[in-house]
């Protein structure tokens, strides 16, 4: 609650001042673990000072997939109602005794004597999106744009005995790349250090390399800051956010790529763009805009 809190307030200046739905990723639900309820939002929404619509709010437990699934639940909700803004974001925390002494006992923490394991992370980070049927004015406040998310699940995931083939994530990535996007030349991958995830997203990534620049780069959880779970989606919209900064569809095409797997079997992906010239907002129906603060 206090990681949330601190982002969320990060988030606060940026806020419309209406009640917004949060849809929120939390961690997977491992057995023999606690994972948030929805008093959680209530708690939240208390503590941060937002004005949340705790009704229309929903958790997703998913762990690294949720952020994207999230997101793609803000696309349906703004397809079903007519409201401007929503709020996603992700929370989570690998740092409990009881989850790291289940990690542990399945050797899957990275230490001395293991290097297929992970590094322990944790982390917060929230959207604020805009529908795609907002008016102009609205919209051009946006630093970026997403487009529909591809969801997908893969049999052979984490915890199960099937080995993996990387179907699942591969499935994700056609739909999330169906959408035309420019070239992608920065992939955020949640990939943590284990064999596991690295082996499935290679020949998830070869399969649609064609949509890829010829220089792209691959940023990953576990060069950087340790495996951020449900935080994940929402912290990496945020970075390919920055990384568009003060630019525009018209005079820099390229595109960023979003994809996460979760221990149990969720894979989900995102395209992420620059912000249209503003003489292109009026008609762009298919993408929601996001600012951000993670």
């Amino acid at each position: 609650l206090r990681l949330a809190t601190a982002a969320l307030s990060t988030l606060t200046p940026a806020l419309p001042s209406v009640t917004l739905p949060l849809f929120l990723a939390a961690p997977e639900p491992y057995p023999g673990t606690a994972t948030i309820t929805h008093n959680f939002i209530d708690n939240l929404a208390i503590q941060s000072g937002v004005s949340i619509d705790t009704a229309c709010s929903r958790i997703i437990y998913q762990g690294r997939a949720g952020g994207i699934t999230a997101m793609d639940t803000a696309f349906k909700y703004f397809a079903s109602i007519d409201q401007d803004y929503a709020l996603v974001g992700g929370v989570d925390s690998f740092y409990d005794r009881e989850i790291l002494q289940l990690l542990d006992d399945a050797s899957r923490l990275l230490t001395f004597s293991s290097t297929d394991g992970f590094a322990p992370g944790e982390g917060a980070g929230f959207l604020l999106l805009i529908s795609p049927h907002a008016a102009a004015d609205i919209r051009r406040k946006a630093q970026a744009c997403i487009e529909r998310p591809g969801i997908a699940h893969e049999k052979g995931h984490r915890l199960s005995t099937t080995p993996s083939r990387g179907d699942g994530l591969s499935m994700a990535l056609a739909q999330a790349l169906a959408c035309g996007c420019p070239p992608i030349d920065r992939i955020y991958n949640s990939e943590n250090g284990e064999r596991h995830y690295a082996k499935e997203s290679q020949m998830a990534l070869t399969r649609h390399r064609q949509s890829f620049s010829d220089t792209f780069q691959i940023y990953r959880p576990a060069e950087y800051c340790g495996d951020l779970g449900a935080a994940f989606g929402p912290i990496a919209v945020g970075l390919a956010s920055v990384s568009f900064e003060g630019k525009s569809g018209d005079n820099n095409e390229n595109a960023a790529l979003i994809c996460s797997a979760s221990d149990f079997g969720a894979r989900t992906a995102l395209c992420v763009t620059p912000v249209p010239d503003m003489d292109d907002m009026d008609g762009e129906s298919g993408r929601t805009d996001t600012n951000q603060k993670s």
